[in-house]
């Protein structure tokens, strides 16, 4: 063993930009440092993907900034599988019912359909958008229905 040598230190940086990368190190890491890896890729590489929203998921997706919610393209969300919105708050809803309701108006001749798709976004629709979505008879669980905006809701029966 040789006196008064330095232990090597080792260097390296990670792409936050690479979808991969970013998947990998949501699966490993707990809450807070999946947020500042999340919001490092968010100001690294733009605009939300599919493949970004579903490493993402929702719940870490509403610990994003309003300015970063509104950056998804509609085919991106429409591209990415469902998200988990509950927790976010009802401006982060909103925000993203709006781009939902973009990615699957194809869908809004078939009231069921267009409802299914929807549904995980629901929390952020106004009362003129449930009222559009009546005439189709559409069913809605205790859980979709208590998701949905109160004021809203509220509105629908003034």
């Amino acid at each position: 063993m040789m006196r008064g040598t330095a232990a090597p230190t080792y260097s390296f940086s990670i792409d936050f930009t690479t979808f991969l990368v970013l998947g990998f190190l949501l699966t490993i890491w707990n809450a807070e440092p999946t947020k500042v890896v999340v919001r490092n890729y968010v100001q690294g590489s733009g605009p939300l993907n599919a493949v970004a929203l579903d490493a993402i998921g929702g719940p870490l997706l509403c610990t994003l900034h309003e300015k970063n919610l509104m950056t998804i393209q509609p085919n991106e969300l429409k591209k990415a599988r469902p998200l988990n919105i509950f927790t976010c708050t009802q401006a982060k809803k909103d925000i993203l019912f709006g781009i939902a309701k973009v990615a699957f108006q194809h869908l809004a001749g078939d009231p069921k359909a267009y409802f299914n798709q929807l549904k995980p976004y629901i929390g952020g629709a106004r009362a003129s958008d449930l009222q559009r979505l009546a005439p189709g008879n559409i069913s809605m669980d205790f859980q979709t229905f208590s998701s949905l905006n109160p004021v809203e809701v509220e509105k629908l029966t003034a």
